[in-house]
């Protein structure tokens, strides 16, 4: 653990009825099919079959494997609005991937899967640790584990707190994200206030996230930690497209295949 880390553990359950607005906001800064496109690499060398994201959200990410037309996917989140709205834009876009609500971190995830994904999933450093550990249990021989973790950027290491500001319009719902954070080491609080304009009405939104980065000699320590749970990392990447998390991180794609 970092000099400047604590043992510290939380889950952040998303405000009810937010969700897809967020989703909004994704789909402008995040590059889903430049993500999919260097996992697709990687499973095509591994023989990667069947691919379940655990954290899966409103199942944009598992829904464009699907579109490569040679995986099975799968799709787990522990909040049921998700899965909800997952489950419609399945069914709208006749996508046979197989959604469910449960919690990666207690449940039994099946045996013998292939890959699995988890991205941009609101926990702390212990509980991706934790499921990191049911993972393993889950996946094949050989099989690949691909999550998310953020980098401190050393420039903004004197930036104790910013606010900044996402804007964004589709069909008619413009969306306005206020993003005010502080930071005490590397552990951040994210209080963004959404403010929704559709159907002629104005409503608001309050969120909260807690986050923790690592520094670049804290990212070394973390991957033999992860080593010693049963993997060996293969590929780390910087997430395609504009950071979803505040601009002090680095939002790092990791891989590793289950020993």
């Amino acid at each position: 653990m970092e000099k400047n880390s604590v043992k510290k553990d939380w889950l952040i359950n998303y405000p009810k009825g937010i969700i897809k607005y967020n989703d909004i906001l994704r789909h402008k800064l995040l590059d889903y099919d430049e993500i999919v496109e260097m996992l697709h690499k990687i499973y095509q060398e591994n023989g990667v079959k069947t691919v379940l994201d655990l954290g899966c959200g409103t199942g944009t990410l598992i829904m464009k494997f699907e579109e490569k037309e040679c995986y099975n996917c799968f799709g787990i989140d522990r909040s049921e609005e998700s899965i909800e709205i997952a489950k419609k834009i399945a069914a709208d876009k006749k996508s046979l991937v197989e959604f469910k609500a449960g919690d990666a971190l207690n449940m039994s995830c099946g045996k013998d899967i292939d890959a699995i994904i988890s991205m941009f999933v609101p926990f702390s450093r212990i509980s991706q640790i934790k499921l990191l550990k049911n993972a393993h249990k889950a996946l094949k021989k050989g099989g690949i584990i691909s999550f998310m973790i953020l980098q401190d950027l050393k420039d903004n290491l004197e930036n104790d707190s910013k606010t900044i500001l996402q804007y964004e319009e589709v069909e008619g719902t413009k969306v306005a994200r206020i993003e005010p954070w502080e930071k005490e080491g590397l552990f951040l609080e994210w209080n963004p206030v959404l403010i929704i304009e559709e159907d002629e009405k104005i409503r608001t939104f309050v969120d909260h996230d807690e986050l923790e980065a690592f520094t670049e000699e804290g990212c070394l320590e973390y991957y033999k930690e992860i080593e010693e749970l049963g993997f060996k990392i293969i590929d780390v990447t910087s997430l395609p497209g504009r950071p979803s998390a505040p601009p002090w991180t680095l939002e790092m794609i990791v891989t590793a295949i289950k020993k």
